[in-house]
């Protein structure tokens, strides 16, 4: 065997001979804010304008993708199980775990045991989009990087908020900011922090409008930030149906996690279709 090679990338080697199967592990396109010592989350990020095709192929600019998802986690049941489903309910297709919701509904969402099962069946809607990371503290390799971030409604809102301001900030001297505007924009000061057992950005604010990059004169420097959105991810997949699980697939991976578990015993005994109900 000739050793002649370099050692210090064959683990490298493997992603590229036998890249990960979609769906294990964590996707390196997307970022995460992290927690310092104090557990709070900092990071400075500028939101970006993303690509999608429409159906007839064209490419368009859109601020985010929307994304129903599940996070079912059988914790409370003593069980470290747990499962994240990106929801075909996103692009208007049929979902197993929301029929097994609306099955538990009708049977009666008082009934003690079908809430027990509705508390770890929540649906939430997530947003997708680019980001450039001007500064991240905590993990400093990320900074400098186009990446993607998965937010929830309140950030979103927020963003919106800043964009679409209300009667009442208006009269009192707020001016509309597209914090998605690589030019006429702002960058974001995230902050994350726990309050009440709850994790939230209520803190988060944006910096003054300028330009993503500037030029030694202070003029936007079009051609780095022309660069940079030539980095961004296009967002297609996540409005592709064949992203999603099949609804087969989807009770396949359900039945997989209440195995052996007090949910299976529930369901059966509340006689799901999952289980071979009406």
């Amino acid at each position: 065997m000739n050793i002649n090679f370099d050692f210090d990338n064959m683990f490298n080697n493997i992603e590229e001979i036998q890249p990960t199967p979609k769906g294990f592990g964590p996707d390196p396109r997307f970022w995460k804010l992290s927690r310092n010592d104090d557990d709070v989350g900092l990071a400075r990020i500028r939101l970006l304008p993303s690509r999608v095709k429409k159906p007839t192929g064209e490419e368009t600019i859109v601020p985010f993708v929307r994304v129903y998802k599940y996070n079912i986690n059988l914790r409370p049941f003593g069980l470290k199980k747990f499962i994240e489903i990106e929801s075909p309910e996103t692009v208007g297709l049929k979902s197993a775990t929301a029929d097994l919701r609306k099955e538990l509904y009708k049977i009666g969402k008082d009934n003690e045991k079908v809430k027990s099962v509705l508390e770890i069946l929540k649906r939430s809607e997530r947003y997708i989009s680019n980001i450039y990371v001007v500064n991240d503290p905590i993990k400093e390799k990320e900074s400098g990087n186009v990446k993607l971030w998965d937010y929830g409604v309140k950030l979103k809102d927020k963003f919106e908020g800043w964009r679409n301001p209300s009667t009442e900030d208006l009269a009192l001297g707020a001016k509309p900011i597209n914090v998605w505007h690589p030019v006429e924009g702002a960058d974001i000061k995230l902050v994350m922090r726990k309050s009440g057992g709850f994790y939230n950005y209520d803190d988060t604010t944006h910096y003054d409008l300028a330009p993503l990059f500037v030029t030694l004169d202070g003029k936007p420097d079009m051609e780095k930030i022309k660069q940079t959105l030539q980095q961004t991810y296009e967002l297609t997949e996540w409005l592709d149906p064949s992203h999603y699980m099949t609804y087969e697939e989807e009770v396949e991976k359900l039945l997989k996690l209440f195995d052996g578990s007090k949910v299976e015993d529930i369901l059966k005994e509340l006689g799901v279709s999952l289980y071979g109900g009406k």
